[in-house]
């Protein structure tokens, strides 16, 4: 049996939009805050920023297909209880009560995963769509990072969306799957996306209370922000677009820590290579 090798490098495009003579004007992080580049800002700060579904690009991206279940299903669910618990459950599921009782169910754990953050980071450096999507139309940057220090899960691209079903919430209640499978058939329906994505090669972190090694910094609905350790960072990469101005106040501004490299596409074949600075 084959074992998956883990990735060695996770790869965050990120967009800059401001002028070259605003940015290189912004003599601290609060003016740069000001001016609203906040990857410039989270690079410069250490920090990483984790998003709910509500916040993403995608309408699509983590949204279920919640599927209630038939007759035959909830007769094999009940056969399965005690009679006294067979006697509680057959209440729940009352014609009337039990259409009510589990779209309560699909609000509330579409609230659950609303409440879900993510990093989303990609296996690919050199993806060309990903550098046009993702950081204006390469006037931005990618930040290399090494994998071994983050706990990511790949992503699943699928044709249709990904389905939950309802009676799974239920079946926990009466511990025919134990919480933990639970937990792995929310965390699956969160780290699915429609194929026509595919080309991201996408993994993703989600925010946790195990993320003690990480020090929370800001947290609302859509987005909470963590502080991340300076040498998780391998490569500033430059996009082919960038200004030479912004590219020398990133160097002034972060330092020489970190490697610095640059996208140069390749116009004979279509691709883009990934060069030092």
């Amino acid at each position: 049996m084959s074992v998956e090798k883990k990735p060695g490098s996770f790869y965050k495009y990120c967009p800059v939009y401001s002028s070259p003579e605003k940015i290189i004007k912004c003599e601290s992080l609060d003016k740069l805050e000001e001016l609203g580049e906040y990857s410039l800002l989270n690079l410069f700060k250490h920090q990483a920023k984790f998003s709910s579904r509500t916040d993403f690009n995608d309408l699509f991206d983590t949204r279920i297909d919640f599927i209630s279940p038939d007759r035959r299903e909830i007769k094999s669910f009940l056969q399965q209880l005690s009679a006294k618990e067979r006697r509680v459950a057959k209440q729940f599921f009352d014609k009337q009560d039990g259409q009510t009782n589990f779209r309560k169910y699909r609000d509330d754990i579409n609230r659950l995963f609303d409440r879900y953050k993510m990093f989303c980071v990609t296996i690919k450096g050199n993806n060309n769509l990903m550098w046009s999507h993702y950081t204006n139309y390469h006037q931005g940057f990618c930040i290399e990072f090494d994998a071994s220090n983050f706990c990511a899960e790949e992503v699943s691209y699928k044709p249709e969306l990904a389905k939950f079903r309802l009676l799974d919430i239920v079946k926990e209640d009466y511990g025919l799957i134990t919480k933990e499978n639970l937990g792995h058939l929310i965390t699956e329906a969160m780290l699915t996306k429609l194929e026509e994505w595919d080309y991201e090669e996408e993994y993703r972190i989600i925010a946790s209370h195990k993320m003690d090694e990480l020090h929370l910094l800001q947290d609302n609905a859509k987005f909470t922000i963590y502080r991340t350790d300076p040498e998780w960072v391998k490569t500033i990469i430059f996009g082919h677009r960038m200004d030479y101005k912004v590219r020398q106040y990133i160097i002034n501004t972060y330092g020489e820590s970190v490697k610095y490299k640059v996208a140069v596409p390749d116009m004979r074949v279509g691709t883009i290579n990934i060069i030092d600075y």
